[in-house]
């Protein structure tokens, strides 16, 4: 929901114009898609009214620090923490909200040091923003934003702002953002050029993410079905390799027990394939109701039937087996 930036001197005038629309000026804001010119007399800032400009307030806070030198040209003037309303809070409270957190942030980095705190309202592809920018001083009166906004700052800076909010408006208040919000927060300060390009390659990432989705999901439904393949071939080679055990005890039993034995394998193999038939039937029955029903629970409409072999591998002997057997021992 926050997010802190540091802008050196250079980079000044462009964010400057940026919060406060470059007052008005119609020509500046043609063009750029991101901004609804409309929209634009709905912004507004909560930050204290100042003498003169946003420029002008920033160099006179500087210079009224006793610093033992000239600011360096690259030490960084301004911070910008972007304040992005969640999508989860009430509408109605939006104001609630920023006006919340300015008092929050105004307190933890000091109400002298603001520049401004712009909401901006008029970014239809946004949520509504508050850009709360403030020169980074210390305690001790130095500039120094790498003092200022250090990283166990940053990790406090979340929880604290959450406890906060929730505590004046009430209600739960999103904190963390999820990386589509983070990416439409990035996009709201940046120009035309790079608005669209940004936009542009947010679009390309989110195809490639989709398209790695897909191509993951088919290769996952192809590992499923070669694994239900290699079950399938383990079984029929386990069935196999039984056969060709009883055909060698046929091959190597006495002449006078070999027609009972060749009766008790065909049995046995006649039950194999019943199985082998009911597994697959139950397997298309499957598939059928997969491919009838997509996406929904799969209920095989035809009942699997499994012929299970009897204790002891022998299958059920029919009538003509025992006779046979009878005459082959009377032999």
């Amino acid at each position: 929901m926050a997010h802190i930036e540091k802008y050196r001197a250079e980079a000044l005038g462009g964010m400057l114009g940026h919060y406060e629309r470059w007052g008005g000026d119609v020509d500046k804001l043609a063009g750029r898609d991101n901004i609804d010119p409309s929209l634009t007399p709905l912004n507004y800032n909560l930050g204290p009214e100042r003498d003169g400009t946003q420029r002008e307030f920033i160099d006179k806070r500087i210079s009224s620090l006793n610093l033992k030198r000239k600011p360096r040209k690259d030490a960084v003037r301004m911070c910008d923490c972007v304040l992005t309303m969640p999508r989860s809070l009430d509408p109605s409270r939006r104001d609630e909200f920023f006006r919340s957190a300015y008092a929050f942030l105004a307190r933890r980095y000091g109400a002298e040091n603001v520049v401004s705190a712009w909401v901006h309202l008029d970014e239809p592809d946004a949520q509504p923003h508050m850009h709360f920018a403030w020169v980074p001083v210390t305690n001790d009166g130095r500039l120094s934003a790498k003092d200022v906004c250090t990283r166990s700052d940053w990790r406090k800076l979340h929880p604290e702002l959450q406890e906060h909010l929730e505590s004046e408006l009430g209600c739960p208040v999103e904190v963390l953002l999820d990386d589509e919000k983070q990416g439409e927060k990035q996009l709201s300060h940046l120009n035309q050029r790079e608005y669209r390009a940004a936009k542009k390659a947010l679009g390309e990432t989110q195809q490639k993410l989709a398209e790695a989705r897909r191509q993951l999901a088919d290769e996952q439904r192809r590992l499923e079905g070669l694994q239900r393949a290699r079950e399938a071939a383990e079984q029929r080679v386990g069935v196999l390799e039984s056969v060709a055990s009883d055909c060698h005890a046929v091959d190597r039993a006495p002449d006078g027990e070999k027609v009972g034995l060749v009766c008790q394998l065909l049995g046995r193999c006649v039950e194999r394939v019943r199985t082998i038939a009911g597994q697959l039937t139950a397997e298309f029955s499957a598939r059928l109701s997969a491919f009838l029903a997509p996406g929904g629970a799969t209920t095989p409409i035809v009942a699997q039937t499994v012929v299970r072999p009897s204790p002891g591998g022998s299958g059920r002997q029919t009538e003509k087996q025992r006779q046979a057997e009878r005459e082959a021992r009377q032999r």
